[in-house]
């Protein structure tokens, strides 16, 4: 048996040994610093890994993907926090108590639930699926803001999954409160109705499901379960929902003040299926100013399209791949901008988010970015 002591420390020997890990010759003194420092990574990561001491290069561990989806339409609790009425009080102590389970709003998941969901989830730890970061959101219906659900000319509702990274789907199923929910309390199994089961689903961005639904009136929640087919792992959504214009509701888009929708049945005047009491108009956001700031820094200014969240995109080459930064006020933007060298171009682009359709994209803008000091 042999035994691996380490690579050669000089002669020819330890050239052909650098050689044969394709760290090449020994950079010398008086050389790039970065030089340097990339042969002295080199070499320790090629010997570390013929130790087998470096396992994340090593070995290979599958993992879950850090980001899959949740429900948009209506949308569920975490998404409508996150980028409908971020300011609705509900809402607020939501961003107060983790502002992480917001930005990870497509995360709400079991890594090896493997269809055994009423099992790992408890009642009353349904919209969190038992999961700490977001047990906020297991607060009772009556305190969250609701989509008012109609159905459309066919008489079938639409539901739509929203997926960030899609997967192979062994289910989507969509559960409905039954008769008599109480939305003063939290949600348990036994107020749940299966009323819909996709079955299997190829891949694709978002899934629009489409049924029918026994009668409801006033405030009810849906509760729907995604099932991946390629791993055990399953992602939940709570939506909360209004049928036949319950006047409590606070609609996506309007403030609480404003809220709400006349009171009284479903019928011919309730507008299309599942609209807000105000149309939301999103249009293009287009960035008017570019200043570029101290060590790397950049302000952006751009028009008010009419969007409750925006994000920006950073590109070094104006095309993919963009890097996505989260925006917290409507029409400017200050950050830090890495570069590789100084005095390189960067290129730069807003999106308005629009959970209700597409999210406008404006037009690409470039500047200078000096690493002034």
């Amino acid at each position: 048996m042999s035994v691996f002591l380490g690579p050669p420390v000089g002669g020819k020997a330890a050239i052909a040994w650098n050689r044969s890990v394709g760290c090449g010759r020994r950079v010398g003194v008086g050389r790039s610093t970065n030089r340097q420092r990339l042969w002295r990574l080199c070499m320790k990561t090629a010997a570390a890994t013929a130790l087998g001491l470096v396992a994340g290069l090593a070995v290979a561990v599958p993992t879950p993907a850090a980001a899959h989806g949740s429900i948009d339409i209506p949308a569920s609790r975490v998404f409508m926090c996150k980028t409908v009425v971020p300011d609705h009080p509900t809402c607020a102590g939501a961003w107060d108590a983790n502002p992480q389970a917001l930005y990870d709003w497509m995360e709400v998941n079991i890594g090896n639930a493997a269809g055994r969901h009423k099992e790992l989830i408890p009642d009353g730890k349904l919209c969190s699926a038992n999961r700490s970061k977001y047990a906020y959101f297991d607060r009772p219906a009556q305190e969250w803001p609701a989509t008012t659900f109609r159905p459309d000319a066919d008489g079938k509702y639409t539901v739509r999954w929203n997926s960030t990274a899609p997967h192979s789907t062994a289910y989507y199923r969509v559960y409905l409160t039954k008769p008599g929910f109480d939305p003063s309390k939290r949600l348990a199994w036994s107020d749940l109705e299966l009323v819909h089961d996709t079955g299997k689903v190829a891949p694709e961005r978002s899934t629009t499901m489409r049924m029918t639904l026994p009668d409801r009136g006033g405030r009810h929640m849906l509760y729907t379960v995604w099932q991946r087919d390629d791993s055990p792992e399953a992602f939940y959504a709570c939506s909360d929902v209004a049928f036949s214009g319950d006047p409590s509701v606070v609609m996506p888009g309007v403030p609480p003040s404003e809220g709400g929708s006349p009171s009284g049945g479903g019928g011919a005047d309730d507008g299309p299926s599942n609209a807000p009491s105000t149309e939301m108009v999103i249009n293009t956001p287009s960035i008017s100013k570019v200043k570029v700031l101290k060590r790397k820094r950049v302000r952006l200014k751009w028009n008010d399209a009419g969007a409750l969240r925006y994000k920006l995109q950073v590109s070094k080459f104006g095309r993919s791949p963009w890097k996505t930064f989260a925006i917290t006020e409507n029409t400017k933007w200050r950050g830090r901008v890495k570069q590789v060298r100084k005095g390189k171009y960067r290129f730069f682009r807003v999106v308005a988010i629009n959970p209700s359709g597409e999210n406008p994209r404006g037009p690409v803008k470039r500047a200078r970015v000096r690493a002034r000091k």
